[in-house]
């Protein structure tokens, strides 16, 4: 396994999913994905600290969130490896592909971690990985 792509809103699942996953196997890489207009976690770490969004998104209203919390990101700035985003039309398609392969119909938070693959190998050609 090369990388594990977690979908971000308050931050609690990908503070657990990385604290545990980089003390069993710590060459992992754990990559958040937030929707681009709801990016608290990608706009925290750049800061270095815990920012207020103006506003957010509401396509992926499960990952809505203005601010990430307090102590999940103590947690992602020391064990999250890199955050991307992905426009409303990326989780369209990949609740699409989802559908596609297993026909079960995801809510937009639930196709991020997709959508966020399919962006990070179309951009950085990725192959041969686990992912």
């Amino acid at each position: 396994l090369d990388a594990i792509f977690v979908p971000v809103g308050g931050g609690g699942l990908i503070a657990g999913i990385a604290a545990y996953v980089k003390y069993l196997r710590p060459e992992i890489k754990v990559i958040g994905v937030e929707p681009d207009d709801s990016n608290c976690l990608q706009a925290a770490m750049a800061a270095g600290e815990r920012v207020v969004l103006s506003q957010v998104g509401l396509f992926a209203d499960g990952v809505a969130v203005a601010q990430i919390g307090h102590h999940t990101f103590e947690v992602c700035r020391h064990y999250v490896d890199e955050v991307i985003t992905v426009s409303t039309d990326e989780i369209c398609a990949a609740i699409k592909d989802i559908y596609d392969d297993t026909r079960s119909i995801t809510e937009p938070a639930g196709a991020l971690g997709v959508a966020g693959i399919k962006k990070y190998v179309e951009q950085r050609g990725i192959s041969g990985q686990t992912l």
